[in-house]
């Protein structure tokens, strides 16, 4: 019998090492969780106002309640959909799947054109929204947070370099 190192260990080693969750993994899925719950309720809530428009309005309205109840209607679909997408999201990262990556990271590009939009529009509390979803983006991009949630191209390191 011969001995026969495994060229393979360095590698195990290395990607044994990504798989370790990075610390603030678990506090941006809460977050996401938190973000899931208050975009359903308001996504929720702009659908009974819009049907509570139509309706109590249904005698002869004006074109712009009209209007207003159709707007309210499509934005709390949106709004809904954004928040169902929000607990996928957060589940894909308590799991480390990859997509639940990808998924934070385009809530995050939408939260931060939305931000941008209201501060335009002078809501200007949601600079706070811009800078957290900037925050987000930012640790989500991370080295090591990638390579968790296997986004990166990194190589693990050859064995001439372990030795």
């Amino acid at each position: 019998l011969s001995f026969r190192p495994d060229k393979y260990a360095v590698n195990r080693r290395y990607y044994g090492m990504l798989r370790e969750k990075p610390a603030g993994i678990d506090f941006l899925g809460i977050i996401m969780v938190i973000n899931g719950m208050f975009a359903i309720f308001s996504g929720i809530d702009s659908l009974v106002f819009a049907s509570f428009l139509s309706s109590a309005l249904s005698v002869n309205p004006p074109v712009t309640v009209a209007e207003v109840a159709q707007l309210a209607a499509i934005w709390g679909s949106i709004i809904l959909a954004l928040g169902i997408a929000s607990l996928f999201v957060a589940y894909g990262l308590f799991k480390g799947r990859g997509w639940g990556w990808t998924g934070a990271v385009g809530l995050s590009i939408i939260g931060i054109i939305d931000s941008i939009m209201n501060i335009i529009a002078g809501y200007w509390p949601s600079i706070f929204t811009l800078i957290l979803s900037g925050i987000i983006l930012y640790y989500l991009y991370r080295p090591h947070v990638m390579a968790y949630f296997g986004k990166t191209a990194t190589a693990p390191p050859s064995d001439a370099a372990a030795a």
